[in-house]
């Protein structure tokens, strides 16, 4: 099974929210998610493409900590799966 999702928006709404600061807001840069869960084997893999209209719109979040942001958010992600896993299993 493959499901998609795209996602638009800019960096400060409620799907993505953050906290007041000087340096989001109207100006932040706006991106699209497109993210992909495809079923393998034992797993899933999760796809995740970030599009920015520049070059200059993506230092502009790379300069804000969106790397660092990133990490920590699929470093979560892998700790809620294998808790999941864990409660199907005992389930």
């Amino acid at each position: 099974m493959v499901e998609k999702w795209r996602l638009e928006h800019p960096h400060d709404t409620p799907l993505h929210p953050v906290r007041p600061s000087p340096t989001f807001g109207a100006t932040s840069p706006r991106s699209t998610w497109d993210v992909t869960f495809t079923d393998a084997p034992e797993r899933t893999l999760v796809q995740t493409i970030v599009t920015y209209k520049s070059s200059d719109d993506l230092q502009k979040v790379i300069d804000m900590g969106m790397k660092e942001g990133l990490a920590s958010t699929l470093e979560r992600l892998d700790e809620l799966l294998l808790t999941l896993n864990e409660q199907r299993i005992e389930g």
